[in-house]
């Protein structure tokens, strides 16, 4: 069986283009949200869901991340509350 680690948790949205804010739990953060990066995105009562980050920038003390393939707030709104985690 996989083994995730916590790498952060989607506490909200950010604008309108499919950036999500993170509260970061990883001591690498440059490594976890580099570009092309894969996260698995845990939610209560739903399937894990694999991601790609698609970009990445620091503001005031959250991660901002975008994920390939989600280009607007409607696309992500529904990640809020999920967990980010990176296979072992």
């Amino acid at each position: 069986m996989t083994e995730y680690l916590n790498v952060g948790k989607i506490v909200n949205t950010h604008g309108i283009r499919g950036e999500v804010r993170v509260i970061s739990q990883t001591d690498f953060p440059e490594l976890r949200y580099k570009k092309g990066a894969k996260l698995t995105l845990f939610q209560e009562g739903k399937q894990p869901l694999k991601l790609t980050i698609a970009s990445h920038r620091k503001h005031k003390n959250f991660d901002l991340l975008t994920f390939e393939g989600y280009l607007t707030i409607n696309d992500v709104e529904k990640f809020r509350d999920g967990i980010l985690k990176v296979s072992e």
